[in-house]
């Protein structure tokens, strides 16, 4: 299968990287280990010279093998930028994965240290989250979370009951993770895992599409996509982008109407914060105009705290192409639209000249019907929205 517009064909390995979750351009895959822990400080000196807004934060607990040692490594780290960002420590947006194994007490010491370097907002401002599988979905956990601090919760697929028992705990957004196109997954199998989840009328539901081996084609794979589109929108859900659907009074709905809606490294969200604290293994953070990644080796991570040192092991500081680039994508991405007029208020470029072979490769893709050309804007057609990524992939180097 492959889709022919003039010199441009979309094959099937072209759809498939369109299914992919986008990562934060540039993507890791760009980084380099001569940028290193000295740069990271100075990107956050240069943070401090503009001046401190709201922060964000992605906390990727490690595995549980070594549990006692890796949560005092989590801690220190907190530490370490607790007082890099002293006197802009305020959080509006907190993502903890990977909390399944640990038990609430360890979890509250964890949340106590949080709280001791960095400042969090008032509940209803603030976007707290955490992700809880099957095993941490019972009434009195979810009770629990929420008596931390935590005012957002996404469930591992569709468990029983759990969407009821977090709304009853006062949570007030609830999410469902569900993952298309597996091994061994037939179209039957997630057509009912969608009306489980429909049934169940979470505030959101994110798709994961699988990217191991033995999974589905990646025609078979667009299918499934556009099932899920289809029966979450025959539910009621509104299509936000990407892997992301919402109930029309979901703040991240809401936010997408009004033109606010921000696409960061763990998903879409309400909150504009650009500047993210990585925390654990493999953590990404982006501090102004910085990224970085911290080693996924635990060994070394740990090693690294130990020594109070934090444990970046690559990145890189963005030039203004690379800006430029990242702002499309995320416009894109969030609008299914981009204004060139408001591109070239917000950069140096003429956006005709400065494009001009993305331009040509656009062109193509509207003559294929993905998207309309007008010269102020770029729009993609509704029926090709679930593509976005490979649009946005046009405009990255």
């Amino acid at each position: 299968m492959s889709i022919s517009a003039g010199s441009m064909s979309i094959t099937p390995l072209a759809l498939r990287a369109g299914l992919l979750r986008a990562t934060p351009y540039p993507p890791p895959s760009q980084f380099t280990s001569a940028y290193g822990y000295g740069d990271y400080l100075k990107s956050v000196a240069a943070l401090r010279l503009r001046g401190g807004a709201p922060l964000a934060m992605q906390l990727h607990l490690p595995p549980a093998p070594l549990l006692a040692q890796q949560r005092r490594c989590v801690e220190r780290e907190i530490a370490l930028q607790g007082r890099l960002f002293a006197g802009m420590d305020t959080l509006d947006r907190l993502s903890v994965h990977g909390a399944g194994s640990l038990g609430v007490c360890h979890l509250a010491e964890l949340m106590a240290t949080l709280r001791r370097w960095f400042s969090l907002m008032d509940d209803d401002i603030g976007d707290y989250a955490i992700d809880a599988g099957a095993g941490a979905c019972s009434p009195q956990h979810l009770s629990d979370l929420r008596a931390l601090g935590f005012n957002r919760v996404v469930l591992q697929g569709v468990v029983p009951g759990a969407v009821a028992a977090a709304r009853q705990a006062g949570l007030r957004c609830i999410g469902i993770d569900i993952d298309y196109g597996q091994p061994g997954q037939t179209v039957m199998a997630l057509a009912r895992t969608l009306a489980e989840a429909a049934l169940a009328a979470p505030d959101r539901i994110a798709l994961r599409p699988w990217t191991g081996s033995g999974g589905a084609d990646p025609v078979t794979a667009l299918d499934m996509l556009g099932l899920c589109i289809r029966r979450l929108g025959a539910a009621g859900y509104l299509y936000i982008g990407m892997d992301h659907f919402a109930r029309p009074g979901d703040a991240l709905a809401l936010a997408q109407r009004q033109g606010r809606l921000h696409r960061h490294a763990d998903g879409y969200s309400s909150h504009a914060a650009s500047d993210c604290i990585g925390i654990g293994p493999g953590a990404l953070s982006t501090t102004g105009a910085s990224c970085s990644e911290n080693t996924s080796d635990i060994a070394a991570w740990c090693a690294a705290l130990e020594g109070e040192v934090l444990p970046i092991a690559r990145g890189m500081r963005l030039t203004m192409d690379q800006l430029l680039r990242r702002a499309i994508s995320d416009r894109l991405m969030c609008n299914f639209e981009l204004s060139v007029a408001a591109i070239e208020q917000a950069f140096p470029v003429n956006f005709a000249e400065y494009f001009a072979p993305e331009l040509r490769r656009l062109d193509a893709l509207a003559r294929a019907g993905w998207l309309t050309i007008d010269g102020e804007w770029i729009s993609v057609n509704p029926a090709r929205r679930p593509q976005i990524r490979t649009v946005c992939a046009l405009f990255e180097h």
